[in-house]
């Protein structure tokens, strides 16, 4: 397995958000920022839409659910946050080309009304891989968010998280298959620093769990932090989260579903 597919389940897990039209200038005012992407989501989530077969549906834990559909112009995709009395918290639009996603943005809703949002914007490199993303929100001018670095065979080996006076690092070590093996956090200038250890379980090609050792150590005596589970066609139907700092107790369970499945 390429650590490519690590990145998608990445994807897959990250927060709702909601993107833009290419040609759409952003205001620099939050208020009217807000307003602009509030008609851009009107207008997309009024386009007809396709149900692809094997394509994301929806995904669900304890307290919400996103549902995501797909317009038939196929360059982007939208999804709806919902938490457990059914009530709109998120919209999501995100824009694609050639099966990349450029840009994303979310808008936040609080008793029905829309109160803030946020932009993530990639960039990849001549290779199409991942190389930086960059944010921006109500609070915050765009700043770089994550720099990837890969090695010589295009395996991730460094995402760098910059911050006013240093960086976080988390670092990933790849077995002899090009699998991602471990990865751990640290602070720039300090290698030394280990924080949150994770050690990756494979059964043929599909991670199935990262394990850790109690507080996020690398200890030889681990428990599972991640698990994943697949249906018959390899897809992700479903990631634990246990937390290594309290007993290993599930912190969280989402689960996946698909067009073209009986739900």
């Amino acid at each position: 397995m390429k650590n490519s597919v690590i990145l998608f389940i990445g994807l897959i897990l990250g927060a709702c958000s909601v993107s833009e039209d290419p040609d759409l200038e952003p205001s620099t005012d939050n208020e009217s920022r807000l307003q602009e992407l509030l008609v851009e989501a009107d207008r997309i989530m009024s386009l007809p839409t396709s149900s692809p077969d094997g394509r994301l549906k929806m995904v669900k834990n304890s307290i919400s659910t996103s549902d995501i559909y797909y317009p038939t112009d196929e360059s982007f995709s939208y999804s709806v946050l919902k938490d457990a009395n059914l009530d709109t918290v998120g919209i999501t639009l995100s824009y694609f080309n050639d099966e990349q996603v450029q840009t994303r943005h979310s808008i936040s809703f609080e008793n029905g009304a829309a109160y803030k949002w946020s932009t993530f914007e990639y960039v990849y490199t001549p290779e199409s891989l991942l190389d930086e993303i960059y944010s921006s929100n109500s609070n915050m001018q765009r700043r770089l968010l994550g720099k990837y670095h890969y090695d010589s065979q295009n395996l991730l080996i460094k995402i760098e998280y910059p911050y006013e006076n240093g960086a976080e690092l988390l670092i990933y070590e790849n077995d002899e298959f090009n699998r991602i093996a471990n990865e751990w956090k640290t602070v720039k200038g300090q290698d030394n620093h280990i924080l949150d250890y994770l050690v990756y379980r494979y059964d043929g090609e599909l991670l199935v769990a990262k394990e850790s050792g109690t507080n996020g150590s690398n200890s030889d005596e681990r428990e599972d932090a991640f698990q994943y589970f697949y249906d018959s066609q390899g897809k992700l139907i479903m990631a634990k989260e246990f937390d290594p700092y309290f007993g290993f107790q599930q912190k969280e369970k989402l689960e996946y579903f698909y067009y073209g499945e009986d739900n």
